[in-house]
C-alpha cells in the first residue's frame, strides 16, 4: 500500500506552509502572427505567447523561428483550398507583430486518402528545385489514371513504361514551372493546382490522368535573411499592410 507522509514527518513538507499558485501566463507576452501574400497578405491568423524578456534574453529573438501549421482555407476564407496545410515560419519579428515566410505544404490525410481510386494507377514523383530568389525545395507529385472514353475494360493500368513517362514529364514540368519564378509564385501556383493541371495535360499523350496534384513540399534550403527583400517577396505592402 502507498503511504501518505503527514505535514513534519517528512522533510519535503513543511507543517503549516502554504504553496503560492503561480499563473504561468502572467510571465508571458502575446505577439501576433501574420499570414505572407499568397495566404492572406497580412492577415493575422493567431496569437502566439512567449516569455517576456529576461536581461540578455529578448522574447523577439525567442519567437523567431517558430513554424505554425495553418489551412489554407482559414487563411483564404474559402473551404476549397481547406485540404492545403501550409507551414509558416516566423522570420521578423516589429513590436508585437510576428511576420511569417513559406516553410513547407502537405495534403491533410483525408484529402490523400479521396484520391486513391480502385482499379486504377498511382504515379509518383519527386524532384528538387531551386527557385529565382534561392529557394532550394523538394517537390512531391502523385497522379492517377483515367477511364478513356468508351472503355469496356474494367481497370485502368498503366504499362510500366507509360509510369515512367508520365514520372518523367511531372519532373520536367516542376522544375521548368517553379524554376522559372520566386517562391511567391510558386506558392500560388500550388494553391490554384496551376503545376497539377499542366501535368495532365502534357500526359494525356502517354495515359489519360484523371487527376495531378503536388502534394507536399519541402524546404530544404532557404537564403540568407533579408529584411528588405523579405518584406518585398511575401508581402505587398501597398494592399493589406
Amino acid at each position: 500500500l502507498k503511504r501518505i507522509m503527514t505535514a513534519g514527518k517528512s522533510k519535503r513538507i513543511v507543517k503549516g506552509k502554504k504553496t503560492n499558485k503561480v499563473d504561468t501566463f502572467a510571465k508571458k507576452v502575446w505577439y501576433k502572427v501574420q499570414a505572407p501574400a499568397p495566404y492572406g497578405n497580412g492577415k493575422s491568423f493567431s496569437f502566439s505567447p512567449v516569455n517576456k524578456s529576461q536581461g540578455k534574453k529578448l522574447s523577439e529573438n525567442t519567437i523567431k523561428g517558430r513554424v505554425f501549421e495553418v489551412s489554407v482555407g482559414d487563411l483564404c476564407n474559402d473551404e476549397n483550398f481547406g485540404y492545403q496545410i501550409v507551414r509558416l515560419k516566423v522570420d521578423k519579428v516589429v513590436k508585437n507583430t510576428c511576420y511569417t515566410s513559406f516553410d513547407g505544404l502537405r495534403f491533410t490525410s483525408d484529402k490523400m486518402g479521396s484520391l486513391v481510386s480502385k482499379w486504377h494507377s498511382r504515379i509518383r514523383a519527386v524532384t528538387e528545385v531551386q527557385t529565382t530568389d534561392g529557394y532550394t525545395l523538394r517537390v512531391f507529385s502523385i497522379a492517377f489514371t483515367r477511364r478513356r472514353t468508351r472503355q469496356i475494360k474494367k481497370t485502368t493500368y498503366a504499362q510500366k513504361s507509360q509510369k515512367l513517362k508520365i514520372a518523367f514529364k511531372m519532373k520536367d514540368i516542376m522544375r521548368k514551372t517553379i524554376a522559372g519564378g520566386d517562391i511567391k509564385d510558386m506558392c500560388e501556383n500550388l494553391k490554384e493546382n496551376i503545376i497539377g493541371v499542366e501535368i495532365a495535360k502534357a500526359s494525356a499523350g502517354v495515359y489519360p490522368i484523371q487527376s495531378s496534384y503536388i502534394y507536399k513540399v519541402k524546404v530544404l534550403k532557404a537564403p540568407k535573411f533579408d529584411a528588405g527583400k523579405f518584406m518585398d517577396t511575401f508581402y505587398d505592402l501597398g494592399s493589406s499592410i
